[in-house]
């Protein structure tokens, strides 16, 4: 997943109640300062539709929140908030051409100090995606300007001359608020991986595990998909630190880690180290044979990893491994699979170590 744009997706939705309840609230001030000049029906009938369009996207927004963040849901509101901002910044421009006073100087400067105003305001919430404000910015100040060019005044040169300027000067705030943000963004990302990373493997941590396995639970159960796992546990672990010491332990736990991790062969599957010497692999659209083949190639080639003790004797490890898989239900959580495995992985415990065994529901 593009995590950039996840996190900018985040903050855009977050100023978008703001953005949207602004709209109305600078429509309502718009025409409060044009009624006594305004042609009633042409007012209402564009408030109305910019009320409406504003309410259609506040409950659109509201569905699509709904789905999980994946790339596919990532492009998708991408493209739905520019498309929003284009339809706003539409209206917007149509009431410049339907209102915009043309024989009254004093309510044509108030007008244009209103949209000025509307579009500063809108520069920092709306900076937070790109393309989002230079959108707004030309539909709405463009329109500004070409209806400013029809009018029989003696300032209109003056006027457009400012009109270019501000959107000069709009867009370099724009571009420095949008540097700024991506670079707290950065930061953000870079909290939250290593929040969810293993110090000493390098791979995800338990914290990460339970996320995404929410995550896939809650596909599934939308998809009525399987959901897959396996746990992974280094046999008589306690031994190894007990004879070879510590650090040769975190050796072979940073080892196996890089086995599972180097056989992740699609795209959805990852593995977490979720205890001491514990292990758990997830599969998306995942089966018990799918699971028991995997889980068998990297069983055996952790087998055949070879580390040197003090003395330069070789000596290898073996891991137990617990499989199960599901169809993830409204009414559970996915605890219930993780249960299952650890079941499985608990009778290979005790049938001999060093195998795989599937859990069989019922």
């Amino acid at each position: 997943m593009n995590e950039q744009l996840h996190e900018q997706i985040i903050t855009y939705e977050k100023n978008t109640r703001t953005t949207l309840s602004g709209n109305i609230l600078a429509g309502a001030i718009l025409l409060f300062f044009l009624w006594p000049i305004l042609d009633r029906n042409t007012g209402f009938i564009w408030y109305a539709l910019l009320v409406a369009f504003n309410i259609v996207r506040t409950l659109f927004l509201k569905l699509i929140q709904k789905k999980p963040l994946d790339d596919t849901s990532l492009a998708f509101r991408n493209y739905f908030h520019i498309t929003a901002i284009t339809i706003s910044a539409s209206i917007w421009a149509l009431g410049v051409f339907w209102m915009f006073p043309v024989d009254e100087p004093i309510y044509q400067i108030l007008y244009v100090a209103l949209i000025v105003g509307l579009v500063s305001t809108a520069l920092n919430l709306l900076s937070a995606l790109p393309y989002v404000f230079p959108i707004y910015l030309f539909i709405i100040v463009g329109a500004l300007f070409v209806k400013v060019l029809f009018i029989d005044s003696h300032y209109v040169l003056q006027l457009n001359t400012v009109f270019l300027i501000y959107i000069f000067y709009s867009l370099m705030a724009s571009n420095t608020f949008r540097k700024t943000q991506l670079e707290l963004i950065d930061l953000r990302i870079k909290l939250h991986n290593h929040s969810v990373q293993d110090p000493l493997t390098g791979i995800k941590n338990r914290r990460y595990f339970d996320q995404i396995m929410d995550i896939e639970w809650k596909r599934g159960v939308r998809q009525a998909n399987k959901l897959a796992i396996f746990l992974v546990d280094i046999d008589f672990f306690k031994k190894i630190n007990d004879i070879h010491g510590h650090p040769k332990g975190d050796e072979v736990i940073v080892s196996v880690a890089k086995v599972i991790d180097d056989n992740m062969r699609r795209a959805g599957e990852f593995v977490s180290r979720i205890g001491g010497e514990e292990f758990a692999v997830v599969i998306p659209n995942g089966d018990d044979q799918c699971c028991l083949e995997f889980s068998e190639i990297i069983r055996k080639k952790i087998s055949q990893l070879k580390f040197e003790d003090e003395s330069g004797k070789d000596f290898s490890i073996t891991v137990s491994i617990g499989v199960a898989s599901t169809v993830p239900d409204k009414d559970t959580s996915h605890s219930k699979l993780f249960g299952f495995a650890d079941k499985a992985l608990y009778k290979a415990k005790h049938e001999g170590r060093n195998c795989v065994r599937v859990y069989q529901e019922g």
